[in-house]
């Protein structure tokens, strides 16, 4: 995977950015499919690309040793596999970009991990 493959959407279900692929284009909405599998429609403004993802405002979260509970994380450097990721509690690993979600920051609670989206 190259890095121009590494874009997030945002769902319109919860407003948050998760790893996709377009499979269709219409004019200015795109159609994606999330790693998870389910699809959804968006406007291109809604479409992320890695460095626009980070700089979105949004906390990133990691999905914790691919369990499906995701941690709000630092981001370190980034490779052709994956980033370094340094959990709160000084825990770090190299997460697959498919386990990488932009959350909204006035949804995150203090401490603990944010179960979300599992796929």
């Amino acid at each position: 995977m190259g890095f121009q493959d590494l874009n997030w959407a945002r769902w319109s279900q919860d407003g948050n950015l998760y790893f996709a692929t377009v499979t269709a284009v219409s004019g200015n909405t795109l159609s994606i499919q999330y790693y998870d599998g389910s699809e959804d429609e968006v406007d291109r403004s809604d479409f992320f690309n890695l460095i626009e993802a980070m700089n979105s405002g949004m906390k990133p979260l990691g999905n914790w040793q691919g369990q499906g509970t995701f941690y709000p994380i630092e981001l370190g450097p980034i490779g052709e596999d994956g980033v370094m990721v340094r959990y709160e509690d000084g825990t770090e690993e190299v997460l697959p970009y498919e386990w990488l979600v932009f959350w909204q920051t006035n949804t995150i609670s203090g401490g603990g991990g944010n179960v979300i989206r599992q796929g």
